[in-house]
């Protein structure tokens, strides 16, 4: 092993030698693929490397060699690119050191290498070393701007303060899946009930079912004047509260109208009309369904809303695509209206009965962009539609909606 002294003297001997062979660069803080060759009075030859790429036939005798970030020294042609370590100390392995300070002579070095062939051109420019011999502070970079990123949109839906819901009729679960495409459609796309049943029959009984959260023992489809119900609806509850209810009635030629009349308008279908307390709010808020278009269209729709389709357009006189289409195109306008848009709309469609064919079981769709997908098992009513209402709503369980099993929680629907 060669003395500190041989080390040494390789520096000096770059002045009056021209054997230097060098294909490397310093890189960041080493030196890399470099290779000084001296011949010792013995006639060995010393070779010194740094920590560089893989695969030389280059001797390491040296660990990382302090410098400025990204010096590159290209096509070195003699020992005297040797000097342009500037100063920085050579630490080498196997117990031996080199500390060369070069201050003043390094400038001048450096110039007479440019006249040799040792060209620094396209290279980083150095950094003085320190008076401690320490290799003196980067030179400042000016971080690259880069493009502001907009948070990622937040996926949280709005809270559930409207309710939206859809009565067609007579018609079962199964009927309701082949015969409606758009509205199973949706039910596939959002979310819908395999074991939603209706209470008993004929119409009007789950109508008043519904509203009231009992039947009243109703077991008729006759008239308000035959079947008055003397109790709280939850329309009625809902506008005692503060919030706001409608009833859109389909063929409906006046607000509140307690016998069929209009274009295929059925009373039956419109249980309001059935509460006898409640006239008054009843005769304000219970209005043709002409009037739902602005409501949609202008953000304006009520926390408690039941849109009644005539005979027609319920499928009770006509076939179920009929109502399918129906149902498509107030849904059309639905999906591009203010409430749908903030998440706080949610819209069920379900029928008041079957045709006794399947123990009551009909279809019943939610739809609110909290859906996915959604098929819930649970044993859902129309006493869970009572209570739904109520939960939007903030106001007290009527009667059986206490009891009845959570539409909002079989869904997972996101309330205030």
């Amino acid at each position: 092993m060669r003395s500190s002294r041989d080390v040494v003297d390789i520096l000096p001997a770059v002045n009056d030698r021209d054997s230097c062979r060098s294909r490397g660069t310093l890189v960041g803080s080493r030196v890399t693929g470099s290779r000084w060759d001296k011949s010792g009075s013995d006639g060995a030859s010393t070779s010194v490397s740094g920590l560089g790429q893989p695969g030389g036939d280059l001797a390491t005798l040296g660990q990382d060699v302090p410098g400025p970030p990204q010096t590159a020294i290209p096509d070195l042609k003699d020992r005297a690119c040797a000097a342009q370590m500037r100063g920085h100390m050579l630490r080498l392995n196997g117990g031996m050191e080199v500390e060369l300070f070069v201050r003043s002579t390094v400038l001048a070095a450096i110039l007479a290498l440019g006249a040799s062939g040792c060209s620094t051109a396209g290279t980083t420019p150095s950094v003085p070393a320190s008076p401690t011999g320490q290799p003196g502070p980067a030179p400042a970079t000016t971080p690259t701007p880069t493009a502001a990123v907009s948070p990622a949109p937040s996926n949280r839906t709005g809270a559930v303060t409207k309710v939206l819901v859809f009565v067609e009729e007579n018609h079962s679960l199964a009927q309701m899946k082949a015969e409606m495409p758009y509205t199973f459609g949706l039910g596939q796309r959002f979310g819908y009930a395999t074991h939603y049943t209706a209470i008993t029959h004929p119409s009007l009984p789950n109508y008043i079912a519904v509203a009231g959260g009992q039947t009243y023992a109703i077991t008729n489809d006759d008239s308000p004047g035959a079947n008055p119900v003397a109790g709280t609806s939850v329309f009625g509850q809902a506008v005692a509260s503060g919030k706001t209810a409608a009833v859109y009635a389909d063929g409906m030629e006046a607000n509140c109208a307690t016998s069929d009349g209009g274009t295929d308008y059925a009373v039956k279908h419109n249980p309001w009309a059935y509460f006898t307390g409640e006239r008054a709010a009843c005769g304000r808020y219970d209005v043709p369904v002409d009037r739902l278009g602005a409501a949609i269209a202008g953000g304006t729709l009520p926390n408690v809303a039941m849109v009644i389709p005539n005979l027609c357009n319920d499928a009770h006189d006509c076939p179920l695509a009929t109502a399918d289409t129906w149902f498509k195109g107030w849904m059309t306008r639905v999906f591009a209206s203010p409430d749908w848009k903030s998440g706080h709309l949610a819209v069920v469609l379900t029928a008041d009965e079957d045709d006794q064919s399947a123990g009551n079981t009909v279809l019943t769709v939610v739809i609110h962009p909290s859906q996915k997908a959604h098929v819930v098992t649970t044993a859902l009513t129309h006493y869970s539609l009572t209570r739904l209402y109520e939960e939007v709503a903030g106001t007290a369980y009527l009667f059986g909606a206490a009891s009845a099993p959570s539409m909002a929680t079989a869904f997972g629907l996101p309330l205030e």
